[in-house]
């Protein structure tokens, strides 16, 4: 399966069905973004209408799909997985680093003729092809002299590890005795994100060994998502600067949630937020004050807009986990609002979010979000 031809829903791969994704003729269509709804009212007596602002509306994806050899079990099976009226994930192959949450926007339709054709067992390989990857090391060439580089100070060859990918033809299946029906046609299915924004499915890009991490070159580059080195510089509260550095590799301003610790609360807290590190575009302040029996702390939410009480906070080396009480304390803040993460103009860029009073137990949350 390659690109712009699999997806993923729920979990389960369009291969795994037998369908495979196909265009309406030359090329695919994509609408790169939701629509837009204008919210104006009429005013009689007067010309034309009053604007009042835009919103984004929901996002449909019409899908076009084709089968060759659709066996009974997988055609059940169809039936299983696009009969939901669950919200669940939906991935295409050739941007796996965007999530949407879904659900099916209409009854799938199929158009097809039956056949019966020799039993098959199926093989492993999607496609026919099996594809390995291998690293060796190899001497880099000087360009003056075209012979092996050199290193001045060991005196021995400089070499580099190069990857290369290669690709086996196998046989995808082998011929039992007997016959099967299987199905050969075409069919649609559509799908609406009510939410009609996608989060990021990694925190950092995949390393070798994470199923994603095959084709990875192709959109790496362009997703916004940062290696797990540079990821590790970000989110983290410096106490000598007051500051965290904030990144957000998103098309979209993103909610955050902000985590700060009972022990903290007793003194005035003041956020500040500067996109380009410098000029400060934002602010909430909130003043000292005691916490409900049961939290230990406060969760800044600025999607919800909401502060909100935590009543348990884990941290460990694969993340942290908290959850929340319902009680509010919104009433403790005296001025600002609760504002967005702008989104930052390549891999490279930072914002600042200046913390004053807070610590390294200061712990923040957000996704990027994608059109």
């Amino acid at each position: 399966m390659g690109d712009f031809l699999g997806f993923t829903f729920g979990g389960v791969h369009s291969s795994d069905l037998g369908i495979t994704r196909v265009s309406g003729g030359d090329r695919y269509e994509e609408e790169l973004h939701p629509e837009i709804k204008d919210r104006t009212a009429e005013v009689p007596g007067l010309n034309g209408q009053y604007y009042f602002g835009s919103d984004f509306g929901s996002k449909t994806f019409d899908l076009e799909i084709a089968f060759d050899s659709l066996r009974e079990d997988q055609f059940r099976k169809l039936r299983q997985i696009f009969g939901t009226k669950e919200i669940k994930e939906l991935i295409f192959d050739e941007r796996p680093y965007k999530t949407y949450m879904v659900k099916i926007g209409s009854p799938m339709e199929l158009s097809y003729v039956c056949f019966d054709e020799p039993k098959k067992r199926v093989g492993v390989a999607r496609d026919g092809i099996r594809r390995t990857t291998r690293i060796e090391e190899e001497p880099v060439i000087d360009e003056e002299t075209g012979e092996p580089a050199i290193d001045e100070e060991t005196g021995e060859e400089v070499t580099e590890l190069v990857r290369y990918r290669d690709l086996e033809q196998v046989t995808p299946y082998e011929i039992l005795e007997g016959t099967e029906r299987i199905y050969k046609g075409e069919g649609k299915i559509s799908f609406t994100a009510y939410f009609p924004f996608a989060k990021s499915t990694f925190e950092v890009l995949p390393k070798p060994g994470n199923k994603y991490y095959e084709g990875s070159e192709d959109w790496a580059a362009f997703s916004g998502i940062l290696s797990e080195e540079a990821y590790q510089e970000i989110n983290r509260y410096d106490s000598k600067t007051s500051q965290m550095t904030i990144y957000n590799g998103g098309d979209l301003p993103v909610g955050f949630r902000l985590y700060i610790p009972a022990a903290l609360l007793n003194n005035n807290i003041s956020l500040s937020y500067k996109p380009n590190t410098l000029d400060t575009t934002a602010q909430l302040n909130l003043e000292s004050f005691t916490l409900e029996d049961g939290d230990v702390g406060v969760l800044i939410d600025t999607t919800s807009e909401l502060v909100v009480g935590v009543s348990e906070f884990n941290n460990s080396v694969t993340g942290a986990t908290y959850t929340t009480s319902g009680n509010l304390y919104n009433g403790h803040i005296t001025s600002g609002y609760l504002f967005h993460l702008e989104p930052n103009n390549g891999i490279y860029d930072r914002s600042v979010l200046q913390i004053d009073n807070g610590s390294e137990d200061i712990k923040i949350f957000y996704d990027y979000l994608y059109f």
